[in-house]
């Protein structure tokens, strides 16, 4: 379906389309406030969950990159 020819023309059409805003987040959070900062000198490592689809390469890795920053766990499946 991904290239299906007319999903693909739809998808161009779109993408020119000055007056199409494209995605508009609402941010829940202010993206300048330091969050690590209170948990830095604790010790506490957080936890952290890797959504990824089917067909995506380097899991092993995007968990070598989180378990040197100091996430709990890194499981790889």
């Amino acid at each position: 379906m991904r290239d299906d020819p007319e999903i693909v023309e739809q998808e161009y059409a779109r993408v020119l389309d000055t007056l199409d805003p494209g995605l508009a987040p609402i941010l829940t959070f202010d993206p300048a406030a330091d969050v690590a900062a209170p948990l830095i000198a604790t010790g506490v490592r957080p936890t952290v969950a890797i959504l990824r689809e089917q067909g995506v390469n380097g899991q092993v890795e995007m968990a070598a990159a989180f378990d040197r920053a100091g996430s709990t766990r890194s499981t790889c499946t």
